[in-house]
């Protein structure tokens, strides 16, 4: 399931759309102050693909028990600090495409890689599959008939 799911938020992310604010970020995209917030919200899949990683960590933080729960924050800010290294946004990515879909692609697979780490932790804790996962994996297979 969760390879599905990666192969599908990866479909639906790849391409480059460009300049339109998009609607469905994890955070309130007027407020964006980094420049990883910026290309996130100018790129509408890349939006929506934090929008579902928003939702599963808040899902998998709520679903600890309450001692878990600071962990998991301190984990996923330590995340967001490693992606924003290693995916190195920096103040031309709107002037080079090519630089743009690096970073696009970059930031896609790495948020991908944490909805199923963050999927799993709440599946570790309810014992069900995240629904987002299985929305996703249900849009793999459609994508492959």
């Amino acid at each position: 399931m969760a390879l599905r799911a990666a192969f599908a938020l990866l479909l639906a992310t790849w391409a480059y759309p460009g300049g339109a604010v998009a609607q469905g970020a994890s955070f309130d995209c007027a407020k964006a102050r980094t420049l990883t917030e910026k290309l996130i919200c100018t790129h509408p899949r890349l939006a929506r693909l934090d929008g579902y990683l928003g939702k599963v960590y808040g899902d998998a933080h709520n679903a600890q028990p309450t001692p878990g729960r600071n962990p998991l924050y301190h984990e996923q800010i330590r995340w967001l600090k490693r992606r924003n290294v290693i995916c190195q946004v920096s103040a031309n990515f709107s002037r080079n495409e090519v630089m743009a879909l690096e970073r696009v692609a970059c930031l896609a697979r790495w948020t991908v890689v944490r909805i199923i780490v963050l999927a799993g932790r709440f599946r570790q804790a309810t014992g069900q599959d995240h629904p987002i996962a299985d929305a996703l994996g249900n849009e793999w297979e459609k994508s492959r008939r």
